[in-house]
């Protein structure tokens, strides 16, 4: 029996791509409805291609990892994220390494794009693959609440009227855009991007409209990727008054979830005060690696100079595999960056600064040492809709 020729991960080209459709549907969609290519059209256009590193045995295609690199303005900030998408293995070729490879040829192609973070979404029982790759599981990042059709009288109607969104007009498409970005949204979406989002598949978007005027938004999908209330915006008379609608159009049996980023917002207002015991858990979680620990900081230097408050002497932080050495020193009002080993002087793995940054999961617990502990937990939102 001869020897399988198993080739370096490279990057999917456009005559590769139904062939990796079908090993992502084969994994993730058996037997479904559902196409992983239109659940996620932007991961797999063309312009994105090079960004889907795979392996092929014997000239197929066995394992594969996407990612799609997404702006973030927040809190004055300014840096880049890839999201990973849905990563495949075909079940003969798993336990060898073909996925973790894929996953670091993605690192290593981000690295060289100068992304700043890399954040992905899985189970907790998946934590111990990507622990490989230095990515660690964070704090929950939204807030879950279960909705049914018997709940729609905790909300009021303001008397706004409700329009559909049609995909094929774009109409109103420029409204959505002004709200969501007056909204808790990090991710920047240019108007081309919002459309192909906002035409996703079992996707339904809602307007309230008063005298004429777009005041909200609300998207309700039902795929099995992103299923419930998956993004919202507009003022609050607006939104409660689409929460009312959508619960009762639902029939008693279908309950919907909707998923509220943990930054100050007006659904998580609205949901504090009509359905606080209406709270669920999250399943799965956010796992972040920082790709270029150095550059994170300078790209949030904004919010680290209003959040010390001149209460952060200047500290360093050594970094083990590979080693490095960041400095922070808030002495000039503004933070200043640099290499050099401080007074103070912390050393930790990559991973624990990650988890001392953005906050660790429940299943992998991380008290930050002084002065993170005062600086951080840095937070930025991301909508369900965002992540396709």
């Amino acid at each position: 029996m001869s020897k399988s020729t198993i080739d370096d991960p490279c990057s999917c080209t456009k005559a590769d791509l139904p062939e990796l459709i079908a090993l992502v549907n084969l994994v993730f969609r058996p037997q479904q409805h559902q196409n992983i290519f239109t659940d996620y059209p932007l991961v797999y256009h063309d312009e994105n291609l090079a960004n889907i590193q795979m392996i092929k045995v014997d000239g197929r295609i066995v394992s594969e990892v996407p990612f799609i690199v997404w702006p973030v303005h927040w809190q004055g900030c300014q840096f880049s994220v890839g999201f990973i998408s849905p990563t495949a293995t075909h079940p003969d070729h798993r336990h060898k390494g073909y996925g973790l490879r894929c996953l670091r040829s993605c690192i290593e192609r981000m690295k060289q794009m100068g992304v700043d973070l890399t954040v992905l979404w899985t189970l907790v029982r998946i934590f111990p693959f990507y622990y490989h790759a230095d990515y660690a599981a964070l704090r929950p990042q939204v807030l879950r609440h279960e909705l049914s059709n018997a709940d729609a009288n905790r909300f009021e109607h303001h008397g706004e009227q409700i329009v559909l969104y049609h995909p094929h007009t774009r109409q109103y498409l420029s409204d959505i855009q002004t709200m969501r970005q007056a909204g808790p949204h990090g991710v920047v979406r240019n108007d081309e991007q919002a459309a192909t989002l906002l035409a996703l598949p079992n996707q339904t978007t809602y307007l309230a409209l008063r005298r004429t005027k777009a005041v909200a938004y609300l998207c309700v999908n039902e795929s099995t990727n992103k299923t419930g209330v998956i993004e919202w915006g507009g003022d609050p008379e607006g939104i409660e008054t689409l929460v009312r609608y959508i619960l009762l159009e639902r029939s008693p049996d279908k309950p919907v979830k909707t998923a509220v980023q943990i930054c100050p917002n007006v659904m998580a207002d609205l949901l504090e005060a009509k359905a606080r015991d209406r709270q669920v858990d999250e399943v799965g979680a956010r796992m972040t690696r920082i790709n270029d620990v150095r550059g994170f900081f300078e790209k949030i230097s904004p919010w680290l100079a209003k959040r010390h408050q001149g209460q952060v002497e200047p500290f360093s932080i050594g970094l083990r595999n590979p080693q490095e050495t960041i400095s922070l020193d808030f002495s000039t009002g503004d933070v200043q960056v640099g290499s050099q080993r401080c007074d103070q002087h912390l050393e930790m793995t990559r991973r624990e600064l990650t988890s001392a940054i953005f906050g660790a999961h429940v299943e992998t617990p991380y008290d930050p040492p002084p002065p993170l502990d005062r600086l951080f937990p840095f937070y930025f939102p991301i909508s369900i809709l965002d992540r396709s």
